[in-house]
């Protein structure tokens, strides 16, 4: 895999005198390749390599034979500034209602240009229609700013807690499937997603693969809870192209869910 490179820089102010004035206060990050500059950000920024945070995390699974291996799948966004990865634990699988399995899995970000702070959020993978579903426990986050290094031994505890947690999840999303949706819950959800109406259309035209239930069936009131939150899902993993639009949903979504 060939990762983006980055450096950095002293930063220096141009005068009109064309003498170079040096900032103390502020650095820049950047490609020394291309000079293309990620970002100017504080001197106090520690900057954390792409491979090098997908290492630290490679090597806590590694040393949780239990769990066994993990697909990785990994995009770089804004030329490489921000990063994405999903560790996907397709030994483990939970079927929460007849034939719908998930698989538990691990999200890793990161950033050059400080947009983004590093974590590891824990969800998971919803094989019968390829979907990303969030958790919304706070606990099952890692995140620091970019003043601090991820160690593999805290990295390693988010992955143990969180695999305990997974039956935990299991149980609520099982509540979900026999639990009809009401229309005071949809409309404080959608509400809080805070969508445009070219959204929310197009949310209502999605069928959820599974069952080919679409939101409509919430007046007929056989919408359960379990496929309103994968209809939500659905649309986000395969419709929402904006990489930081759908990572502001997600957040809305595990607040929400």
């Amino acid at each position: 895999m060939n990762f983006p490179q980055v450096a950095e820089r002293p930063l220096f102010l141009s005068q009109i005198n064309k003498m170079n004035s040096f900032v103390g206060t502020h650095k820049a990050i950047m490609n020394p390749e291309t000079n293309h500059v990620y970002g100017i950000l504080s001197r106090k920024y520690e900057l954390t390599k792409h491979e090098d945070l997908l290492n630290t995390v490679r090597n806590a699974i590694d040393k949780n034979i239990e769990y066994g291996k993990a697909t990785e799948y990994v995009n770089f966004f804004e030329d490489g500034s921000k990063m994405r990865a999903t560790f996907i634990f397709k030994d483990i699988e939970v079927e929460i209602d007849r034939g719908d399995k998930v698989n538990p899995q691990i999200e890793v970000f990161n950033s050059y240009d400080g947009g983004w702070a590093r974590k590891i959020l824990f969800g998971a993978f919803r094989l019968v229609c390829s979907n990303g579903l969030v958790i919304g426990e706070k606990q099952l986050e890692y995140k620091q700013k970019h003043l601090q290094v991820f160690s593999e031994e805290s990295v390693g505890q988010l992955l143990i807690t969180s695999m305990e947690k997974f039956s935990e999840r299991k149980r609520v999303w099982e509540s979900w499937v026999d639990r009809v949706t009401t229309p005071q819950e949809y409309e404080k959800i959608m509400t809080n997603l805070n969508l445009s109406q070219k959204d929310q259309d197009a949310i209502g035209q999605e069928v959820e693969i599974s069952s080919n239930i679409m939101m409509d069936d919430l007046r007929t009131k056989t919408l359960s809870y379990w496929i309103f939150f994968n209809l939500l899902c659905q649309y986000l993993t395969h419709s929402i192209k904006s990489h930081l639009k759908r990572a502001q949903i997600e957040n809305t979504m595990r607040r929400n869910f």
